[in-house]
């Protein structure tokens, strides 16, 4: 065998059948030029042995005349679902036509493309399908590829894509969410400024403007002028209501004492604006300081839980946790309230009607965490915020 050109054939970059049709082209050549039908069959197959696509090959009768191990273990798939085995000596095109008379889905356009095949009539043909195996829904291209100088000799290589196919769904799913998310975040910008202009206008405004009517007839001698005392409790309350909004922007806690006590300030607030009891648990949660980005991110999963749980769950009572464990920083509110449809929360996040979920998820990946969401109707809400310790 030193001087056989088997031993430097490489298969070319395309399709199992394409290749398959290649060596066995090979194969027939060799078979013809040096007499050695016993090696080129071995080699042929051993080819089809080594792969994992799905081949059979057909004669230009379309019957099955040699199959792969990966083609045998398909029909156990194929038996499953009561699909008629293809073994072979079966005719392949009288299979695929019983399984398009059945009405299965991507059968009648593969009996089209063998038969167009087998009678040379394309170079090339692919079609895709789907099987709901038992282990769940299963995607597959076949690729059918003639053999030249064999009759009306065919390949079908059948390939499993559903890794491929499965990626392209969460590639598709995650574009789905970034529009929908990209798309509100304007939306939100400008309900925040316009928030913000109604607290200045309608609140501080109104105040600093009653303050300085009263200030003037005061110093004309006028009546309806106010005394020191009600002037500086005035300007009390105006201050007051600026550093409430401060704190709602940037919370001071956060950045001069850390999470922790970020943390039981925002419960603290809450539980007084809303009359829920926010129980903190902190004992785990340890002294050292974590990176700006994780604690800000931990305060808004913190501040968005609550304010979703208040406003709409019903909660009597909420828990909120933080703790550092097995390298990670984990924060956890859960709530006794009202929960609600996962499901149903998703599909409105994918159309922009809610971003809650989406906005959480999105602002622990942006610092290499994650967030967990566990509720159903009458269950209450848990919700799981987790980061690495090396990233915090």
């Amino acid at each position: 065998m030193g001087d056989s050109p088997l031993w430097g054939w490489v298969l070319p970059p395309v399709g199992a059948g394409q290749a398959v049709a290649a060596v066995l082209r090979h194969a027939v050549r060799m078979q013809k030029a040096n007499g050695m039908p016993a090696a080129s069959e071995a080699m042929v197959r051993g080819i089809l042995d080594s792969l994992d696509s799905r081949i059979a090959v057909l004669d230009g009768q379309g019957r099955i005349v040699a199959v792969n191990p990966a083609w045998e273990r398909f029909d156990d798939v194929r038996i499953a679902k009561g699909f008629a085995p293809a073994h072979v000596g079966d005719n392949y095109l009288e299979l695929l036509d019983d399984l398009a008379r059945a009405g299965q889905p991507g059968f009648p356009e593969a009996a089209s493309a063998a038969r167009r095949m087998i009678a040379r009539e394309a170079p090339f043909a692919a079609v895709d399908y789907r099987i709901d195996a038992p282990g769940g829904v299963r995607w597959f291209v076949a690729r059918i590829t003639p053999m030249e100088g064999m009759g009306g000799a065919v390949v079908v290589a059948h390939e499993d894509v559903t890794a491929r196919v499965l990626a392209r769904e969460a590639v598709d799913d995650a574009n789905r969410r970034l529009k929908a998310l990209s798309g509100k975040v304007l939306s939100i910008q400008e309900e925040e400024r316009r928030a913000l202009s109604r607290e200045l206008h309608d609140d501080v405004g109104q105040s600093l403007a009653a303050l300085g009517i009263a200030l003037h007839r005061t110093a004309l001698g006028k009546p309806g002028g106010l005394g020191q005392e009600q002037c500086a409790r005035l300007v009390e309350e105006v201050f007051a209501k600026i550093r409430t909004m401060s704190q709602e922007l940037r919370p001071p806690q956060l950045e001069q004492l850390g999470l922790s006590d970020a943390l039981r300030w925002l419960a603290k607030r809450h539980s007084e604006a809303t009359g829920v009891r926010i129980a903190c648990d902190f004992a785990h949660a340890g002294t050292e300081r974590v990176s700006p980005d994780a604690e800000i991110t931990c305060y808004r999963i913190a501040q968005e839980a609550i304010s979703n749980a208040t406003r709409h769950a019903r909660p009597r009572s909420i828990a909120l946790a933080l703790r550092r464990t097995k390298g990670l920083l984990e924060l956890v509110v859960s709530d006794d309230g009202a929960g609600f449809d996962m499901s149903a929360v998703r599909a409105r996040g994918l159309q922009g009607a809610s971003l809650g979920l989406t906005g959480m998820e999105e602002r622990a990946e942006l610092v290499g965490g994650r967030v967990e969401f566990k509720s159903a109707a009458g269950e209450g809400t848990t919700v799981t915020a987790r980061f690495p310790l090396e990233a915090a």
